[in-house]
């Protein structure tokens, strides 16, 4: 009797956990089913369904869950939109239909002369002043940038990060938490493109769309773009006179740097001092380029205090182009860019 009774609890708790796995393994499925199931339209991309940017007539948005977002030329099984005929009647017709909200096209790369929508074009440093303008650049990064704000946190400064989030992989949802943190604390964000091409490579709608998208994606992290993005770092510091003219064209004034910590060689925090104290001059302002991905913990405060000791305060990029006017902030020196000259 002892014996069946034993057997019958068994029984009993064999079956209650089986329904608990049955449960389990419903949910689990039930969410699986939620995440494979969002999909994106052909006007976005990415697993957050972020806004594709306008293409030409003869490329598409990669759009999709695993699109990236950047304009591709179509295949050749791909169905291009179709081109309506230019007849006098046609084109009539479509200039009635145009409204104010329609984009200009942007002009070719052969069409340099374009109209300058920004006071200051381009800069390498701020001008005769003692000031610095820390600079981090190809961020955010999910584990160095937090680590990098964390210390600026502690030591009180503001810095400038020229973002390109997709400079790895496409964007996610924790590098938009790091923007919105970067600008609740103050600092200032300014754009490195967003995938972080070598622009003297892309034709001027090609450049338009590496701008925008990155604006697209600012705006949907933030909620808007921010009035003062408005400065274009080109990604490897490689510019051309085409790159400057689209760039003021689309109302960004472009900024390289004159102190190059050269981080991105990773020897060491002794290294990079000493790459700041040979180009380091006296009176004499400092755009420090420093990168977010290479990024050590408590080099910071070394590089602030070899700044402070010689009588430094710190700004933003914006702080910066606010003391240029009439491109006065160019420094000539060999190694230090800057592009139409």
């Amino acid at each position: 009797m002892q014996m069946t009774n034993k057997t019958s609890n068994c029984k009993k708790f064999a079956s209650v956990i089986f329904i608990i796995i049955l449960i389990c393994s419903i949910v689990v499925l039930v969410l699986i089913l939620k995440t494979t199931n969002k999909e994106c339209d052909s006007s976005t991309y990415g697993s957050d369904c972020l806004p594709c940017p306008v293409c030409d007539s003869n490329t598409r948005c990669d759009s999709g869950k695993n699109g990236n977002g950047t304009c591709i030329p179509y295949q050749s099984s791909e169905q291009q939109p179709q081109t309506i005929p230019q007849t006098p009647q046609t084109q009539q017709t479509q200039q009635t239909q145009q409204t104010p909200t329609q984009q200009t096209p942007m002009p070719t790369i052969q069409q340099r002369n374009l109209v300058s929508n920004v006071e200051t074009s381009e800069l390498n440093f701020c001008g005769m002043t003692n000031v610095v303008a820390l600079t981090f650049d190809d961020g955010p990064n999910e584990q160095r940038t937090p680590l990098i704000l964390q210390e600026l946190a502690s030591l009180n400064i503001k810095a400038t990060f020229f973002i390109s989030p997709s400079n790895i992989r496409s964007p996610t949802t924790r590098q938009c938490e790091i923007l919105r943190n970067m600008v609740n604390q103050g600092h200032n964000i300014q754009s490195h493109t967003f995938n972080h091409f070598d622009l003297q490579t892309l034709d001027s709608i090609q450049l338009q769309n590496e701008l925008t998208t990155l604006e697209n994606w600012v705006s949907s992290c933030l909620g808007s773009l921010p009035n003062n993005f408005n400065i274009l770092r080109p990604p490897f510091g490689s510019g051309n006179r085409n790159v400057v003219s689209v760039a003021n064209y689309m109302g960004y004034s472009v900024a390289t740097w004159n102190i190059d910590t050269k981080d991105y060689e990773q020897r060491g925090l002794d290294s990079i001092l000493q790459n700041i104290e040979s180009q380091y001059r006296p009176g004499h302002s400092s755009i420090v380029l420093m990168h977010d991905h290479v990024y050590e913990s408590r080099f910071l405060e070394h590089i602030v205090n070899f700044f402070i000791t010689r009588g430094n305060r710190f700004i933003t990029m914006s702080e910066c182009l606010n003391l240029c006017r009439n491109n006065s902030c160019r420094d000539a020196r060999p190694g230090y860019p800057f592009f139409a000259s």
